[in-house]
């Protein structure tokens, strides 16, 4: 796996811009000729702890790499509007929907402060490279089937979002009603 520390340069290289106006291309490129080669994987796994005024833990591990977000209620990532809108770069079901139509999409996260990224980029194809990265330091950095990817993110958030354990703690995450669902039908067309 690259050395963590050399994300920095990746991050020097993007104007200081929101991501939304700034080329994904342009990105990828840069990163793809800093980082080393990624680490193989046959899965990822996510992890979400218990909301609390509007926090969320949430950790993603694959073949022994993991990073954490902190998720905050403020730029939700399982927004509604977004996913309608067509704004798939900061929330996670239209990124996932992105990816399983064969697209390189990338997701930034903003967590009031640092921001939380994921890279898409194609590599043999049907395995892709995706690499996150917190507060500007690459943590996870695999090279892992599409479909699979893409099934295993979104299967484990749909359990997480769905859990009595979650709705439970609904008013630690949010004042707004959970009235929408994150199940894609896009998504599992592709997954089945």
């Amino acid at each position: 796996m690259a050395d963590k520390d050399q994300w920095t340069k990746v991050v020097q290289r993007v104007p200081a811009r929101p991501l939304a106006v700034v080329a994904e291309a342009e990105i990828k490129r840069a990163a793809a000729t800093i980082l080393g080669l990624p680490v193989n994987s046959s899965g990822i796994e996510l992890e979400f702890g218990a909301p609390e005024h509007g926090w969320l833990n949430f950790l993603l591990s694959s073949s022994g790499q993991r990073v954490e977000w902190w998720l905050s209620e403020a730029f939700d990532p399982f927004r509604a509007d977004e996913r309608e809108s067509g704004k798939s770069e900061h929330t996670f079901v239209p990124w996932l929907e992105r990816m399983a139509v064969g697209e390189n999409p990338a997701l930034a996260i903003e967590m009031e402060g640092p921001w939380g990224v994921a890279l898409v980029t194609p590599m043999n194809a049907p395995t892709i490279r995706v690499s996150f990265t917190a507060a500007e330091k690459l943590f996870v950095d695999a090279a892992v089937d599409r479909l699979i990817f893409v099934r295993d993110f979104y299967q484990q958030l749909v359990a997480f979002w769905e859990s009595d354990a979650f709705a439970s703690q609904w008013k630690q995450w949010s004042t707004r009603s959970p009235s929408w669902s994150i199940r894609s039908a896009i998504i599992e067309k592709a997954i089945k």
